[in-house]
């Protein structure tokens, strides 16, 4: 198991027991990437505000067995302001996921 670093957009969330979120993030290096960040829906948690929907961000994550990673670090970067308003204000949670599930899932897409 290693870890990776890589630059991407949160583009989509999910809720995962009490206190854990799956992120999809599509990164420069990697394509299409599903982590898991672990006690990020906790009131003390140390990043839970950097990961939300649009935000740009450096990441480190940690190679998990099967399909879900884990990020480990979470650094900010940016966000789309305009786009993020756009899209949550008309029908971000409908349109942007089907958005998403369009894309590929390797290197390069």
């Amino acid at each position: 198991m290693a870890h990776y670093r890589d630059s991407g957009v949160i583009v989509r969330t999910h809720k995962l027991g009490e206190a854990d979120r799956i992120l999809s993030i599509i990164t420069e290096n990697n394509g299409k990437v599903r982590a898991v960040a672990k006690g990020v829906r906790k009131t003390r948690s140390r990043y839970g505000g950097r990961l939300e929907l649009l935000r740009h961000l450096d990441l480190q994550f940690y190679q998990g067995r099967g399909d879900l990673d884990i990020v480990t670090q979470a650094q900010w970067r940016g966000e789309f302001p305009v786009v993020r308003k756009l899209i949550l204000r008309r029908a971000g949670t409908t349109t942007f996921p089907l958005l998403y599930r369009g894309t590929g899932s390797g290197p390069g897409y």
